[in-house]
């Protein structure tokens, strides 16, 4: 639904950033990391509209799955999406020098623990490419969600936009207001290290 309004003619209010990033591809072929891919269906998704290198990656038990779906994407001509795996505790190789222009991280909040190192894993990222792109996705489930956007803020990354997307809903007694979907496009600020 986020990607459906980005690539719009006149892209909503929060999606200009990304929108940015769809259009570019015109001229570049995009470098788009996904952290937590899970079965993969948000990168693999991206590929499908973008020209992109789109590499998904996750813990060792999701790789079945997620190489699975690598294997039968159709992504649009001159994109390619491929799988690794990346623990995020264990940090990144410091002989990589992967940089990119845009990470994706979808519902990959909700963990506390987990959070600290996805906003480390994010910093070490933004340190090797300073002009990369965060998107960060996510359908609010707890209090304890908030713990990754303090992490991000004292680790001096910067919300650029966002927007709340209504997700499909039919109202019941237990749910009356429809559910939505968060959107927040970072950038880690100048002069961070």
């Amino acid at each position: 639904m986020y990607f459906e309004k980005a690539f719009l003619s006149s892209p909503p209010i929060g999606t200009a950033s990304i929108s940015e990033f769809m259009k570019s591809n015109q001229v570049r072929r995009l470098k788009v990391l996904e952290l937590g891919a899970g079965c993969g269906i948000v990168g693999i998704a991206f590929a499908q509209l973008v020209k992109c290198d789109m590499l998904l990656t996750d813990l060792e038990d999701a790789q079945e799955i997620l190489g699975s779906n690598v294997r039968i994407a159709s992504p649009t001509a001159g994109a390619t999406v491929q799988a690794e795996n990346l623990n995020w505790e264990a940090g990144l190789d410091d002989s990589s020098n992967a940089k990119f222009d845009l990470i994706l991280v979808s519902d990959c909040i909700y963990n506390p623990e987990s959070s600290l190192h996805l906003v480390k894993t994010l910093k070490q990222l933004a340190l090797r490419a300073p002009h990369v792109v965060v998107l960060v996705g996510f359908k609010r489930r707890h209090e304890a969600d908030t713990i990754f956007f303090q992490r991000m803020r004292s680790t001096k990354f910067e919300i650029v936009e966002s927007i709340n997307i209504p997700l499909p809903h039919t109202n019941t007694d237990l749910d009356p207001e429809p559910p939505t979907s968060e959107f927040y496009t970072y950038r880690l600020s100048a002069g961070s290290s």
